[in-house]
């Protein structure tokens, strides 16, 4: 009788199996660790801007009740910053009947000048 020699694939091909499976894990864990950390900086940086826009808010709705204690003028018009490029616009009109001012306008506007980056850096050939 022949004897059966052990065949190499028997134990390489689950070695290679369990070795494939755990790459897949650590690439996705890795993935989604990465998707996770992008998806925190852009809610911080998110919340910061809204913070920062009701500040402005808040500044604004103080204003405005200093003119209601004292109102002197027909219309009345003022800026808050937001930040280094945006500032919150703000119109009130006095109203005889309800014996105070009332939004007329109130927008958030861009302030600093935009530069368009028109630039395209093409191949040449060279």
């Amino acid at each position: 009788m022949k004897k059966k020699t052990p065949s190499i694939f028997n134990v390489g091909i689950s070695s290679i199996l369990i070795i494939f499976i755990l790459l897949s894990l650590v690439s996705f864990a890795t993935l989604a660790l990465m998707t996770a950390r992008s998806d925190y900086m852009l809610s911080k940086k998110y919340a910061d801007r809204v913070q920062v826009y009701y500040e402005a808010q808040n500044k604004a709705i103080q204003k405005w009740n200093e003119l209601n204690d004292a109102p002197r003028e027909a219309e009345v018009s003022y800026q808050i910053p937001i930040n280094d490029s945006q500032q919150l616009s703000v119109t009130l009109v006095y109203s005889k009947e309800k014996q105070c001012y009332q939004a007329a306008q109130w927008k958030t506007e861009n302030i600093g000048e935009w530069k368009a980056d028109d630039t395209l850096n093409l191949y040449s050939g060279n």
